[in-house]
């Protein structure tokens, strides 16, 4: 064989290993991609679940005021409540689901306990807050169970 022969074997040799080199990168960073999806959906996730919990401690506090009978407290956290949970329930309503069915009875019911404490609270306001209380804390406890699971 002649000189441009090895040549042309070098260079036919270099260009396997090149296209061999190229399909182990390309596998690579189709993993690499996968798993920065998977953390993008883990903390989108985890940022949900946290959403949830700190409408749960608000509905705590509703639960708490009025109880204690400090019923402006109770109402500037029902208006708070009000105002948060329907941009969480539009936020994660892909992730929610059927859970989020949840939200919308504890937002109907902070709804019915803001307008019941500008004209006076009742019984009724009690069991609601804790019904707002009761829905929330079930709520989160799928949520973190679902981020857990990784689901």
């Amino acid at each position: 064989m002649a000189i441009p022969d090895w040549f042309d074997l070098m260079a036919g040799g270099a260009s396997i290993v090149g296209l061999g080199y190229a399909w182990w990168a390309s596998r690579q960073a189709t993993g690499a991609k996968a798993a920065a999806e998977a953390a993008r959906r883990a903390v989108y996730h985890r940022n949900a679940a946290d959403e949830v919990a700190r409408l749960t401690r608000i509905a705590e506090g509703i639960l708490t005021a009025i109880e204690s009978e400090q019923y402006s407290l109770a109402s500037y956290h029902s208006r708070d409540f009000i105002a948060l949970a329907p941009r969480i329930r539009q936020d994660h309503d892909s992730w929610l689901g059927a859970n989020g069915v949840k939200l919308e009875v504890a937002i109907g019911l902070a709804r019915e306990i803001a307008q019941h404490l500008l004209t006076g609270v009742g019984q009724s306001d009690l069991e609601g807050a804790r019904r707002v209380v009761v829905e929330m804390s079930s709520l989160e406890g799928v949520l973190r169970r679902n981020v857990r699971e990784g689901r």
